[in-house]
């Protein structure tokens, strides 16, 4: 597989790099030629994207990211370029739905550390 440098990058602000969790505390990898990788997305606001997909403002979480080399994660088929701080953040498999959904990272992990028992229950 080979990834595509001929991407314009889609700007993200309060982005965070998020790790996963399998139940078992293993990191879940992605299989990436004959390299496996620890499966991350990354997650933010959308600040400008040339390719029209996001609305300045709106929250974007990607694909499993490939690799990041400075301000810049690169997925299969997208780049994102960040701007500012990058937060990571470790979260079990099962939240990635949620992030897909558009709930933050940051609320994720604050409501897993504060024990909320609707979290848990929507995590199980």
């Amino acid at each position: 597989m080979e990834i595509s440098t001929h991407l314009t990058n889609t700007h993200l602000t309060n982005t965070h790099l998020v790790d996963f969790y399998l139940p078992d505390g293993a990191t879940p990898t992605l299989q990436f030629g004959e390299e496996a990788i620890p499966l991350q997305v990354a997650s933010g606001t959308v600040t400008e994207d040339p390719s029209r997909r996001w609305d300045p403002g709106n929250w974007c979480c990607t694909s499993a990211v490939i690799s990041l080399a400075g301000n810049v994660i690169k997925t299969l088929h997208s780049n994102y370029q960040f701007d500012g701080e990058l937060k990571r953040v470790t979260l079990p498999i099962q939240a990635r739905e949620l992030l897909m959904q558009g709930v933050s990272p940051d609320y994720i992990q604050k409501s897993l550390e504060n024990e909320s028992r609707v979290l848990k229950e929507l995590l199980m």
